[in-house]
């Protein structure tokens, strides 16, 4: 079996300076910039996704947007929003579950990388659990996750079963190889 990836991504930079409820929060300038960054450097790597499980606030929407991930499915679930205080592994893994492990786009086969893109400090939370403890916050930009097939991997309580394999920074768009892919 085809070892799978999994892209953990939190949302491009946002602006504070509308008058808007948190959900409804743009982009800034910075973020509409890095986002395009990421992709490209995403797509250098050859780690485009093929399904893209995203929050539905405006910020992951348009972070998506800017990335056009040409090929790539992509589900919107307000269950990625508003996990700001704990670690949000157990949604995220429930989600891959239900959307990846049984097929995608009708298909038995498991889509080789799935990207999840949320909100701090869920996400950062959660690479913790996916990975153990990590020194660099995960701030605009991505960690591409090894694992044996999604189905595999445990819906709650996964305790630091995936491996770093890239990480790809979105202020100034580059990968860091943690190990070869």
């Amino acid at each position: 079996m085809a070892s799978r990836r999994l892209i953990l991504m939190r949302h491009a930079k946002s602006s504070w300076k509308f008058d808007v409820a948190d959900k409804e929060r743009p982009l800034n300038s910075r973020g509409r910039k890095s986002a395009a960054g990421v992709a490209e450097e995403l797509a250098r790597l050859g780690r485009i996704p093929s399904l893209v499980l995203s929050s539905d606030a405006r910020r992951t929407r348009e972070t998506l947007e800017l990335m056009n991930l040409k090929g790539s499915e992509s589900k919107f679930l307000p269950s990625f929003y508003g996990i700001f205080g704990k670690p949000a592994t157990s949604v995220i893994m429930e989600q891959v579950w239900k959307h990846a492990a049984r097929g995608h786009e009708g298909t038995m086969e498991e889509p080789n990388t799935v990207m999840v893109l949320g909100h701090n400090a869920g996400w950062e939370l959660a690479l913790n659990d996916l990975v153990g403890p990590l020194a660099v916050p995960l701030v605009m930009s991505c960690r591409l996750l090894r694992a044996r097939a999604f189905g595999g991997i445990p819906r709650l309580g996964v305790g630091g079963h995936l491996h770093v394999l890239w990480q790809v920074e979105g202020r100034a768009p580059h990968s860091i190889a943690q190990s070869a892919p």
